[in-house]
Order: C-alpha cells, then sequence, then structure tokens
C-alpha cells in the first residue's frame, strides 16, 4: 500500500514538473564575469558571514582576459608591474572627513586586518598614476553583527607563526619523532617505503629522454610547444614521482639514504627549465616543488653549495611565477588552470624559504592574500 502510495506521490510531482513553465530572462552578455569588472562587495550590499575582503577591476590596459596554453604563459602582455598602484578607503563616514582608514597597495584587494564592526561603511578605491589617484564611485556596505561569522587571521599574525627551523611544511620539526612514531600504525607508510625502496634502484631519467622525434612533422609554433609541453611532462612527471617518494620516506623514517639519492636527484633536476625541449608552467612549478621540498626536508643535510644551488633554483622559478601571476590571478575569476597546482606550489615554496630568501617575503604575502582573498570572495 505504501508503496503504491509513494509512486503515486512521484507520478504526480513528475507530471507537475512536465507542465510547469518557467521564463528565464539574461540581461548580461555574459552569467559571470571572466576578468572581474565590478567591485566587491558590490554597493548596498549586506555581509555577515564572513569578513569583508575590498576588490575592484584591474585598470583596462591591465584587464587581459584570455588564459594562456600550458607551454604559451610568454604570449601574456607584458606590463612592468612595479609601477602599478592603487589606493583604498573606508569609513563609516560618507564624506570620509572622520575615521577613514586609507591606505596604498599593490594589488587590486584589500584585506582588513580586523573584521570591521558591524554597521553601515562606505569605501572607495582608486587608480593611483603619476601621483594622482583616479577615485572610483563610492560603495555602501552593511556589516551584520555576526560572532560566527569566517574570520581568518590577519597575514601579520600567520607570519608571526612561520617555525624558524626545517623541515615545516610537510612535517614541523618538534613534531617529528612523535609523527614517525604514529606513521607505524598507517598503512600508507609500508607502501611509500616499498616504493622508496624500488626508485633507489631504478635508473633516473634524463631530458635527453624527452621524445623530440616528432618535432621535425610539426608546422607552427603552436603545435610543437603543445608536443614538446606533453612529452617533457612525461619526463618530469615521472621523476618527480620518484624524488617525492624519496622525500616522503626520509620523512617517515630519518633515514639518510633516502635523503642521498633524494639531493642527487633534485640538484639534477634543478635547472631542467632551462633546456629547449622543457615548455609549460605546470613544469615549472613542478621543478620548484622539488627544489623547495627538497630545501626544506633536508635542511639539516645539505651542504652550503647545495642550499645555494636549491636557492637559486627556487628564487628564479618563484619569481617567474609570482611575476606572471601578480596583477592577474586577482581579477582573472575563472582561471581554473592555477588553482590545480600552482599556487599551492608557490606558497609551499613561500613557506620553506620565508626568512632565507628575501624574494619569498613578497611571494609569501601574495600567495597566503590569494588564499585568504579565495575564500573570503
Amino acid at each position: 500500500m505504501k508503496k503504491t502510495f509513494y509512486l503515486a506521490l512521484l507520478w504526480s510531482l513528475f507530471l507537475l514538473g512536465a507542465n510547469a513553465q518557467a521564463t528565464i530572462k539574461l540581461t548580461e552578455t555574459t552569467l559571470m564575469h571572466e576578468m572581474r569588472a565590478t567591485p566587491y562587495p558590490l554597493d548596498k550590499a549586506v555581509v555577515a558571514d564572513r569578513a569583508v575582503s575590498f576588490q575592484w577591476p584591474l585598470r583596462a590596459d591591465m584587464n587581459v582576459q584570455e588564459s594562456p596554453l600550458d607551454g604559451f604563459e610568454d604570449k601574456i602582455k607584458k606590463i612592468d608591474k612595479a609601477q602599478i598602484a592603487y589606493m583604498l578607503r573606508y569609513s563609516q563616514d560618507a564624506d570620509f572627513k572622520k575615521g577613514t582608514v586609507q591606505v596604498q597597495t599593490r594589488w587590486p584587494f584589500f584585506n582588513p586586518e580586523k573584521p570591521l564592526a558591524a554597521g553601515v561603511w562606505y569605501w572607495q578605491f582608486g587608480y593611483l598614476e603619476n601621483g594622482q589617484v583616479q577615485w572610483g564611485s563610492i560603495q555602501q556596505l552593511t556589516v551584520e553583527n555576526n560572532p560566527d561569522k569566517f574570520c581568518p587571521p590577519s597575514l601579520k599574525t600567520v607570519l608571526g607563526n612561520v617555525p624558524k627551523t626545517h623541515p615545516r611544511v610537510w612535517i614541523m620539526k618538534d613534531e617529528w619523532k612523535e609523527f614517525i612514531k604514529r606513521s607505524h600504525s598507517i598503512p600508507e607508510r609500508q607502501w611509500y617505503l616499498e616504493r622508496a625502496e624500488t626508485t633507489l634502484t631504478t635508473p633516473m631519467k634524463s631530458v635527453k629522454d624527452i621524445n623530440t622525434s616528432q618535432v621535425k612533422n610539426l608546422d607552427n609554433e603552436m603545435k610543437r610547444k603543445s608536443y614538446l609541453t606533453r612529452e617533457s611532462r612525461r619526463i618530469i612527471d615521472k621523476e618527480e614521482a620518484n624524488s617525492e617518494v624519496l622525500i616522503r620516506a626520509y620523512l617517515l623514517t630519518q633515514d639518510k639514504k633516502y635523503a642521498d639519492e633524494a639531493i642527487k636527484r633534485v640538484l639534477t633536476m634543478a635547472d631542467w627549465n632551462k633546456d629547449k625541449n622543457v615548455m609549460g608552467d605546470f613544469n615549472d612549478a613542478t621543478l620548484l616543488s622539488l627544489c623547495s621540498m627538497a630545501y626544506d626536508s633536508f635542511h639539516n643535510l645539505l651542504t652550503p653549495q647545495q642550499k645555494n644551488i636549491l636557492l637559486d633554483a627556487i628564487k628564479e622559478k618563484g619569481e617567474k611565477m609570482y611575476q606572471h601571476y601578480n596583477n592577474h590571478l586577482e581579477n582573472h575569476i575563472a582561471d581554473n588552470h592555477v588553482w590545480q597546482m600552482t599556487l599551492r606550489i608557490l606558497t609551499m615554496a613561500a613557506f620553506s624559504v620565508y626568512g632565507e630568501l628575501p624574494e619569498a617575503d613578497t611571494w609569501w604575502i601574495i600567495a597566503t592574500i590569494y588564499g585568504w582573498h579565495a575564500f573570503r570572495a
């Protein structure tokens, strides 16, 4: 009886849905912006569930919508990003005459260190050029009182908690022994150790092993770069897996034999991106990941010369990545490509050398803010 009733109910709902009609009218060219085209929060917005993050569009000459294919990053429009500056001011006074916070920033967003008090706020962004500010329209914002809203710690707080010791990315030094002890009850431990033992006796591939046999048969640059990107990734991804399993085996055991082999392999790979047959930002990101993980995980085992080699490689690859995404990713809302691995790797690289490589101070700031920015947007 019950079964018959539910079948009849489902059939009635189906017929109701089939007979129902709805009209959706689109007034915009697209359902969402490829590049941010409006400030956030929008005028008259109400924010209750999270701390406020102020965001606004890039300058018109920087609003490059296309995201390049892997291997074609050099086609992005070149702009001297060191000259870019923005102004932001916000206050509970609509005329900005009292209680106004005004800041200058290198990026088209700003996250206040402390959550804004509940109430009505006014804010305005501007482009700073030749010492003059071109202010945008004033936006009104209402912040509701909600003690449970999402408020990540400020960047200052995060940086104040960065350990001065290594390792500090995959495992903290002062938790290492306890981590090893706990790992004995985890099935994956044995899998990593078995893989590491196999890797110890597996000859390492070389950039000379990249298959270039079809390059001569390809008739344009896109085909050649796409082909070399794919073929070079076959080699680099394979060696990344081998080196990474050795790093993990060392962290699980502190057995120096794994570290010695991993150091040898990573140092060999450190400048593979300079080979003419290695293409693509995923390859760059992979090599940056290996260099930074080796630097952090084996810090107490590396010679000064080995540390310098890794730091130079991290600096080169990290700076290239930072310069590419600076004043682009903040507004490129639909750029799924970077979120797959590159931003995570830049953040981990910055964390691994923070306080030891000056450039990482900026990478760490921007990478962390991007992460906070993504959660708060």
